[in-house]
């Protein structure tokens, strides 16, 4: 009889280090899943934190272009390199989120100037009046003038468009928490599965 209860206890014992790890093996793979959701989809909606206001397009007003000489002017905005030939007023789109920017620089042959940076996270629309190039710097009178009310009330009903997106973004992460629950319910299941199988073998053997 005691021999029996040694081997039944010493049987539980082996089952329940058993489980344990493999229930810690099972959630080590299941936190990979999760940390993968809130990577995937945590990102996206970071870029629409509190703070992000809605903003106003900006205009940058590139003046006197043919005083560069040789130069080419260039703007580069995101992965598009422009060239600017002549005056140009150039429109910075409005973001949510990180602030949108412009890159303005001058080459000719080999020689590369210094580059110019304008956003709008600023609000403010920017004049250029360029004076010529020396040595690796564009030489420049910059005016600033803060966006107008108008235009501020613009850019809210431009971002109509973007309210919409961000209610069918909160429907998405609804039916991201069900399936997540859900997940984690056949996690459980799978467990109790198989919990119940090792008894039935233990009791077999016994």
């Amino acid at each position: 009889m005691l021999r029996i209860l040694y081997n039944l206890n010493k049987n539980f014992l082996t089952i329940g280090t058993g489980m344990v790890y493999y229930l810690l093996r099972v959630l080590r793979k299941a936190s990979y899943l999760i940390f993968g959701f809130i990577l995937f989809f945590g990102l996206p909606a970071s870029a629409d934190m509190p703070g992000n206001t809605p903003r106003s397009d900006v205009t940058v007003t590139i003046k006197n272009v043919q005083l560069l000489g040789g130069y080419v002017l260039h703007v580069l905005d995101y992965d598009k390199d422009i060239i600017i030939a002549h005056d140009t007023v150039y429109n910075i789109y409005a973001s949510r989120g990180v602030p949108h920017s412009i890159m303005i620089w001058a080459v000719q042959n080999s020689s590369t100037t210094d580059s110019l940076f304008f956003d709008e996270f600023q609000q403010n629309n920017y004049v250029v009046e360029l004076k010529g190039v020396s040595g690796k710097n564009i030489l420049y009178d910059l005016k600033q003038t803060p966006v107008s009310t108008g235009d501020a009330a613009d850019s809210l009903v431009n971002g109509a468009a973007d309210v919409s997106l961000a209610d069918i973004w909160k429907t998405n992460e609804l039916l991201i928490g069900i399936s997540f629950v859900a997940l984690l319910g056949l996690i459980f299941y799978f467990l109790w599965r198989k919990k119940k199988k090792g008894k039935g073998n233990i009791d077999a053997a016994l």
